[in-house]
């Protein structure tokens, strides 16, 4: 059975960035292991799917982003069978980085979220899951790459360490945006009608500004309202 790291969390929370620093920290530590290293991505059934393909057969690690959990998933991180790397941001701020980041209907960003929180008072109720805040991600970066390292509980050199720190950088992460364009279609997949980068799992759009409390310019007051009544009562992040 392989290792199986989940990289959950909201929608436009930096999942993306948890995923690419729990993928370099498994291509290191494969070296001295059998095996190889699986990633991509996957929501609900085809969450399920792809562990059922790939989890059990083979060595190594299987590591998987992911927004959106069914049961089998759920049960396989309360048993302490798989990982679960949670990324967490002020829910307005993923609503409001979602509109600019998809054509979607307004009430389809909202839901989205919500059943994303979902999972996340999930995860909370069954544990053996490690929650970062976007916020930290940007003041400290390097302090929480070494926080997933210490709940993966694999040794790394500190020079991996500022590797991937420089890897997942903005600046780092812009560049692979400007390289999809003339990737190999073999290289790209689609995801919601933006060319995406197969290994990263990064769009040719995923970076707007970053900013936190986007929310306030970017959602109307009657937005900003509708939002807080749909997701009232979901839980705090």
């Amino acid at each position: 059975m392989r290792d199986i790291i989940f990289c959950s969390g909201i929608m436009r929370s930096a999942s993306t960035w948890s995923f690419n620093v729990c993928r370099m920290i498994a291509e290191y530590a494969i070296k001295s292991m059998k095996g190889n290293v699986v990633v991509g991505y996957a929501d609900g059934d085809n969450l399920e799917q792809m562990l059922a393909e790939k989890a059990f057969k083979e060595e190594g690690f299987l590591v998987i982003k992911s927004h959106f959990f069914k049961m089998g998933a759920i049960a396989m991180i309360a048993d302490k069978k798989a990982k679960n790397v949670c990324t967490l941001r002020d829910p307005l701020d993923c609503i409001a980085s979602r509109k600019e980041f998809v054509d979607e209907p307004y009430f389809n960003s909202i839901n989205n979220i919500k059943a994303c929180l979902a999972n996340v008072e999930k995860f909370r109720k069954i544990g053996n899951t490690l929650f970062i805040q976007y916020r930290d991600i940007q003041r400290n970066p390097k302090q929480e790459i070494k926080r997933i390292i210490d709940y993966l509980k694999y040794d790394v050199p500190e020079s991996l360490i500022d590797e991937i720190e420089e890897k997942t950088s903005m600046d780092a992460v812009k560049k692979i945006m400007s390289e999809i364009p003339f990737k190999s279609q073999y290289d790209i997949i689609n995801n919601e009608g933006h060319r995406t980068d197969k290994l990263t799992q990064y769009h040719e759009n995923h970076i707007q500004d970053g900013k936190n409390k986007k929310w306030e310019t970017v959602l109307t007051p009657k937005e900003q309202k509708v939002a807080r009544k749909k997701l009232k009562g979901m839980c705090v992040v």
